[in-house]
C-alpha cells in the first residue's frame, strides 16, 4: 500500500481526483493523502498514521475507518454518510479534525480521543472511555438532528474562557464535562424554533453562562454561578 498519494503536482486542486478506497485495506505504513479521500470499504490503520490534507467522506454500507491503535489527522472536513462509520475502541486511537465534522452514520466510539476543531453536525454516540475534545480557537457549534441526541460520555472543552459554544437541538453528556478555564459560555437555539436541550453530567466550571432558550437536563454543577439569559 503506497505511503503517499498525489493526484498531480501541476493540476488545479479543484480538478484533482479523489483517492477512493473501494476494497478493504490494512495499512502497513503511514499514509498521506493530498486530495479528497472517499472510503467505501474498510480502511484499517493498523497502528499507523493517516494524514488527509483535504476532506474525508466515509460512505455506507461498507465504508469504515478503523483506527486500530492508529491516528488520523484530517485537515479538511469529515463526513459519514448512511452507515459509514468510524471505529474507535482502543485508548490509543486518535482522530483530529480541523474542519467541520458531519456524522450521519453509525460510528462506534468506545475508547480513544476524537478532537474536533470545527463545527459538529448530525448524530454521534460516544460511550464508555471515549473522549471528545472541542479544541477550536474560535467559537464552535454543535447541531444535532431532530430524532437523536449528540451524545458524549466524556467531553473536554479547551480555550473555554475566550469563546462560545453554540448548541442547536439536543446535546447530552453522560459522565462529565471538563473545561480548561473558569467560564463556560453557551449560546442556545440560534437557528431553531424549539428550546435546546443540554445535559452536561458533572460540570467543573466556576461560571456557566447560557444565552438563549434552553431546557437543562442532568447537571451536577460544581461551580459558583449560573446565568441564563433566556427561558
Amino acid at each position: 500500500w503506497l505511503g503517499k498519494y498525489y493526484a498531480s503536482t501541476i493540476a488545479f486542486k479543484e480538478l484533482e481526483p479523489a483517492l477512493v478506497i473501494s476494497e478493504d485495506r490494512m495499512l502497513t505504513d503511514d499514509l498521506e493523502v493530498e486530495t479528497d479521500l472517499i472510503i467505501r470499504a474498510k480502511l484499517d490503520l493498523n497502528g499507523h498514521k493517516l494524514t488527509a490534507k483535504r476532506n474525508v467522506t466515509i460512505e455506507g454500507g461498507n465504508g469504515s475507518l478503523v483506527l486500530n491503535k492508529g491516528t488520523a489527522n484530517i485537515e479538511g472536513n469529515i463526513i459519514t454518510n448512511n452507515d459509514g462509520k468510524i471505529v474507535m475502541d482502543n485508548k490509543a486511537d486518535k482522530v483530529t479534525v480541523n474542519g467541520t465534522a458531519i456524522f450521519n452514520g453509525s460510528s462506534k466510539m468506545t475508547a480513544g480521543t476524537l478532537e474536533l476543531k470545527g463545527d459538529i453536525e448530525g448524530q454521534i454516540y460516544s460511550s464508555d472511555m471515549h473522549i471528545v475534545v472541542l479544541s477550536g480557537i474560535g467559537d464552535q457549534s454543535i447541531s444535532g438532528n431532530e430524532d437523536n441526541d449528540i451524545h458524549f460520555n466524556l467531553l473536554d472543552i479547551n480555550n473555554s474562557d475566550s469563546r462560545t459554544i453554540t448548541v442547536n437541538n439536543r446535546v447530552s453528556v453522560e459522565s462529565s464535562t471538563t473545561i480548561d478555564g473558569k467560564t463556560l459560555s453557551l449560546k442556545c437555539n440560534e437557528s431553531r424554533n424549539d428550546k435546546s436541550y443540554i445535559s452536561f453530567g458533572k460540570l467543573n466550571a466556576d461560571k456557566l453562562v447560557i444565552d438563549g432558550n434552553v431546557t437543562l437536563g442532568s447537571l451536577d454543577y460544581k461551580g459558583s454561578e449560573i446565568t441564563i439569559n433566556g427561558d
